[in-house]
């Protein structure tokens, strides 16, 4: 049973690990960055997430734009 959950917990902690380098991934990696424009983020201390959001929208790195209603 202690085995049962402890092969749970690393199954997890490796699912997580995996989905996070794929995201970092995307990001970084040109060849995974499917929009075909190259995005280059700099984010300032203080910065807002939504303004991270406006910058990534204008620059065409992501094609949806949220809106705080």
């Amino acid at each position: 049973m202690l085995s049962d959950k402890s092969s749970a917990q690393k199954t997890l902690f490796a699912g997580i690990a995996m989905l996070f380098l794929l995201l970092c991934g995307m990001f970084f990696i040109p060849g995974l960055n499917t929009s075909g424009i190259p995005s280059r983020l700099v984010v300032h201390k203080g910065t807002g997430f939504m303004s991270i959001a406006d910058s990534l929208y204008m620059s065409g790195a992501i094609r949806n734009r949220w809106q705080i209603v």
